[in-house]
C-alpha cells in the first residue's frame, strides 16, 4: 500500500513541477515517465490481490494488521502527558508567543 500511495503522489506532482521551470532539472528522470508510474501501481494493486487471496499470505497480514492495531491501542494510554517540541516547532512557538506580546503592548 505504501508503494501505491508514493505513486499515486508522484504523478500530480511531477505534472506540476513542469511549471517551475529549471527546479527540476537535477531530479532524476525515470525514462518510464507517467506511464512507468502507473504500471507501477497496476502492479503493486495485482500483486495485494494475490497476496490477500492466498491463504499462507492472509494469516501473515493478519497477524501483522493485529499486532499495528494492539500497539496503535496501546500507545496513547502509555504516552508522556508533556509534549516535547522539535527545535524548529520551539522556535516558531516562542516568535508567535513574542509577536502576541508585541501586539498586547500596543493595545
Amino acid at each position: 500500500m505504501p508503494r501505491v500511495a508514493a505513486a499515486r503522489g508522484i504523478v500530480p506532482t511531477r505534472r506540476r513541477r513542469r511549471d517551475w521551470g529549471g527546479a527540476s532539472d537535477s531530479d532524476y528522470h525515470s525514462p518510464f515517465g507517467v506511464p512507468g508510474a502507473v504500471l507501477t501501481v497496476v502492479i503493486a494493486l495485482v500483486t495485494i490481490f494475490f497476496q490477500l487471496t492466498d491463504p499462507l499470505y492472509q494469516r501473515g497480514i493478519i497477524g501483522v494488521q493485529s499486532g499495528m492495531r494492539s500497539r496503535s491501542s496501546t500507545s496513547p494510554p502509555m504516552a508522556g502527558k508533556t509534549l516535547v517540541y522539535s527545535p524548529e516547532e520551539e522556535f516558531a512557538v516562542k516568535q508567535r508567543e513574542g509577536a502576541a506580546s508585541i501586539n498586547r503592548d500596543r493595545v
